[in-house]
């Protein structure tokens, strides 16, 4: 089991159940739920960068339990693992507005848009 994140870049924030049905559709791997954007793009190569991803050389030591998924510069799906959801989250969500990108927890339906 895990702590999911997704994040998106969007230009006008969403309400929670518009939130839900972006996050369904990336989880589903429907291309074309928004558009790519380079601030996703930087997103997840910083994320990568400090992070790393899910692979045999990390899974001793990794937050992920799976790997990283970035679809298409549309989004991005994280499982953390939940003994480190409290540690992990803040610091994402930091990064996350740090790129101007929206971060939702599916688990609680938080949306988290970036201060603008």
């Amino acid at each position: 089991m895990s702590f999911d994140l997704a994040f998106w870049y969007e230009e006008v924030p969403s309400t929670v159940d518009q939130a839900v049905r972006i996050y369904l559709r990336l989880v589903d791997g429907e291309p074309g739920v928004l558009s790519s954007s380079p601030q996703v793009e930087a997103f997840f190569e910083d994320l990568v960068a400090i992070f790393g991803d899910l692979d045999e050389k990390t899974m001793d030591y990794s937050p992920w339990t799976a790997p990283l998924e970035a679809g298409h510069g549309e989004g991005v799906l994280v499982c953390i693992a939940w003994s480190r959801c409290q540690e992990m989250t803040p610091l994402l969500v930091g990064l996350a507005h740090e790129h101007d990108v929206t971060v939702f927890d599916p688990q609680d339906r938080n949306v988290w848009s970036p201060p603008r």
